[in-house]
């Protein structure tokens, strides 16, 4: 980390530090710079979905792989196996 010599904004140092959680001010910061990239992060994956860039999820193949939550149960289906995952601990089964 370095050290750097900012103005910052009194008032919105002291609201960042309570909708954080904060005790200091490095800490507020550091959170808020955290917050506003993994909102962008978040932003990015979102627009990733909706327009399905660089996603298989709208491939058949691929899809048809996936794990898939049914009657309790997790499913997937591969080409010549299915098999089910009891998540009470009981592993996998039919």
């Amino acid at each position: 980390m370095s050290k750097r010599l900012v103005d910052i904004d009194d008032e919105l140092l002291e609201e960042a530090s309570v909708v954080l959680g904060a005790a200091t001010m490095k800490e507020a910061v550091n959170r808020s710079l955290e917050s506003v990239v993994l909102a962008a992060r978040r932003r990015r994956h979102g627009e990733r979905l909706e327009t399905m860039e660089g996603l298989d999820l709208d491939n058949p193949e691929i899809m048809a792989g996936a794990w898939r939550w049914t009657h309790g149960t997790w499913l997937t289906r591969a080409p010549s196996l299915v098999s089910h995952y009891r998540p009470s601990g009981r592993g996998f089964g039919p």
